[in-house]
């Protein structure tokens, strides 16, 4: 039977944080199974750490513990303001003044600038007085955020006061945004899942999607980025609507809003609210009720992986029963639909793994099945100190079966039906995949007839539970032997390891049937891999669960046939433009087709295969010939070749492709 921990037993074992756990599996580095967790699973990650082979994600782990701070400096438009910036929270952090109080009188030292504040007198700023404020939506702001923060009075002869107040801050379109964020722990950032996002992204998110009437929300407003960018589109300011569960943050992005429109006097429909913890009740006075199928358009960054409290994670699963993985920008994504009108838009930030990691099939099952994707663009990795891709994605209330979508990479632009989305196991979107690559699937669809698929055994490698106490770099007793981990394993062979054990199974926490490991013959594949890579076996090898086990049987098809398409540019080239991740699954390389052979072309595929095991050369030989048996142009083949962002190189070989058997 399997060994299945929790998310706080995963956590221990790993010696991280629960939220780091969640944001792995949002990242697609663990698989969450009903909130457990594998421990072969487990295992390879801590031996990675331990091996210092993902130093970056050991980093990522440990994030949200982390009291490390950074300026977010490649959003502020100066060197000048960058140097103010640090400046004004130095001060900030050296006087232990609250971030809170901060902020506050940050913004009445902005206020005092445009005029909103007609006096310069701080005793009367503090008396507040309405005939010393120039518009009564600022007075009411200030008033209420001043009475939360404080007793009711301020010692306006306090330097500290006088020094925020009187600072010449710079100009930046969110400079109290940017001072916030500067002040935030890295752990506060992580647990909250609350990063800046660059001003071009936001940008591009809201151009072209408003016209000067519509009603448009940010559900996870934060210091305002995405409410700003509305209020250089929309006239009214009260058809904009913010929501955010940070109370700092909200105050901060209904001054930016105030300051935006200096001619207007309104009140900012800005609220600090949970948006996923309403919107089933009755409750008139429920703000998510009241508005829902109200906006025609909502966009945010939500936080990915954020972190809840039992009883609010409880009541939040309650409201959103179709999403099982438990993942915030998920629960996002329900709730903006609720709230959108019919053939209302909304347009998010997004991890990639959204679109390739089977624990958010969920997610993608309900896009599919209420909404049209518009848009999708591949962005990379965008944010300062977060180590995900992104992409931001388009969607529409309301299905249209024959649209199509648009995907942007980088200076790549093209369409994908929905429904090829809709067709794929569990819902994958395979937005890697551009017409070329569709015409070369169909054409590898077409020559390939097998697969490995309930033709093969597969096997993890060992579990050891304790690798310091079982893994030894001495062999010198005659019961012990070799054993293999991912880092070990080369395409064709395996190299020398200085790892051995002495296999007594029982001891050990997991382990496959001993037969898997013994058969006369096997390949042994890197689990954790951007790439294919499988070696022959036939010494009955041994491996740990970073090396897992393949045995092919598809009928006719020798095992060294089989590595030899395994490791092909062909093969890698299709398992990375359809599946695109890090872990080499069954269920992926199981949907790959082979095509059917002669005994010629598999003497020929053998013989190859045998010189690269012995040799470990170059496989350009192999890659043409199997390039040849799917009947692939040269264009074709110099488009696998750059997309695996290899060189095509033209060099000369033995046989011309006429002369293949």
């Amino acid at each position: 039977m399997e060994t299945l921990f929790t998310q706080k037993e995963a956590a221990h074992y790993l010696n991280i944080s629960t939220t780091s756990i969640t944001n792995w599996i949002r990242h697609g580095y663990l698989t969450s199974y009903q909130n457990q967790f594998q421990k072969d699973e487990l295992e390879i990650l801590k031996n990675k750490i331990e091996l210092g082979e993902i130093n970056r994600l050991n980093k990522r782990a440990n994030k949200s513990k982390s009291k490390g701070k950074f300026i977010p400096d490649e959003y502020i438009s100066s060197r000048e303001s960058v140097t103010k910036v640090q400046e004004i929270v130095t001060y900030i952090n050296a006087n232990h003044i609250k971030i809170d109080q901060a902020i506050f009188l940050l913004a009445l030292n902005l206020f005092r600038k445009t005029g909103d504040i007609t006096t310069l007198k701080l005793n009367e700023v503090f008396n507040f007085t309405k005939e010393n404020y120039r518009r009564e939506g600022v007075y009411n702001h200030i008033y209420e955020w001043f009475h939360k923060i404080s007793s009711g009075t301020v010692d306006y002869h306090n330097a500290k006061v006088a020094y925020l107040i009187d600072y010449d801050l710079p100009y930046e379109l969110d400079i109290l945004g940017i001072i916030y964020q500067s002040i935030l722990h890295e752990g506060d950032k992580s647990n909250l899942g609350s990063y800046y996002t660059p001003r071009n992204v936001v940008q591009s998110l809201v151009r072209g999607n408003l016209k000067c009437d519509s009603k448009v929300l940010d559900p996870c407003c934060g210091t305002g980025q995405f409410i700003l960018s509305f209020a250089e589109y929309i006239k009214n300011p009260n058809n904009i609507y913010g929501f955010d569960i940070d109370e700092k943050a909200v105050n901060i992005a209904k001054t930016n809003l105030l300051l935006f429109y200096r001619d207007i006097d309104f009140e900012p429909q800005i609220y600090c609210t949970n948006s996923l913890l309403a919107g089933n009740s009755d409750d008139l006075f429920d703000v998510n009720y009241k508005y829902q199928n109200t906006f025609d358009f909502i966009t945010t960054n939500p936080p990915w992986g954020a972190k809840y409290d039992k009883k609010t994670l409880v009541e939040i699963k309650n409201n959103f029963k179709e999403i099982k993985s438990k993942e915030s920008f998920s629960f996002f994504i329900c709730q903006s639909y609720r709230l959108l009108k019919k053939n209302g838009t909304m347009n998010f930030v997004l991890p990639e793994s959204i679109t390739n990691v089977k624990t958010h099939s969920d997610i993608r099952e309900f896009i599919l099945s209420k909404c049209t994707i518009q848009k999708i663009t591949i962005l990379g990795k965008k944010f300062k100190n977060v180590f995900s891709s992104v992409i931001t994605m388009q969607i529409k209330k309301g299905t249209d079966i024959k649209s199509s979508i648009e995907v942007v990479n980088k200076d790549n632009k093209y369409l994908i039906e929905q429904t090829r989305f809709s067709n794929n196991r569990h819902s994958l979107f395979d937005i890697y995949v551009d017409q070329v690559d569709k015409e070369i699937f169909m054409k590898i669809s077409k020559e390939g007839s097998v697969s490995l698929a309930n033709q093969s055994d597969w096997a993890l490698g060992i579990v050891t539970g304790d690798n310091k106490k079982f893994i030894t770099k001495e062999n010198g007793d005659k019961d012990i032997e070799s054993i293999y981990k991912g880092s070990d394993i080369q395409p064709f062979s395996l190299k020398k390891t200085d790892n051995f054990i002495h296999f007594i199974p029982e001891y050990f926490q997991q382990v496959a049937p001993v037969e898997k490991y013994r058969a006369s013959e096997k390949l042994i594949y890197k689990f954790i891999s951007s790439n294919l890579v499988f070696a022959y076996d036939n010494q009955k090898s041994l491996t740990l669960n970073s090396a897992n086990i393949l045995i092919p049987k598809i009928p006719g098809y020798p095992i060294k046939v089989v590595m030899g398409f395994l490791n092909s540019k062909h093969f890698n080239y299709y398992y990375k433009k359809k599946f695109n991740s890090i872990k080499i699954l069954r269920g992926d390389i199981e949907q790959i087709p082979f095509p059917k052979l002669t005994d010629i072309n598999k003497t020929y595929i053998s013989n190859l295969v045998d010189e690269l095991i012995e040799n470990n050369q170059n496989t350009y030989n192999l890659d043409n010939y199997i390039f040849e048996l799917y009947n692939l142009n040269n264009s074709e083949r110099e488009h696998i070749e750059s997309s695996l962002d290899v060189k095509f190189k033209k060099v000369q070989i033995k046989l011309s492709f006429r002369e293949f058997p």
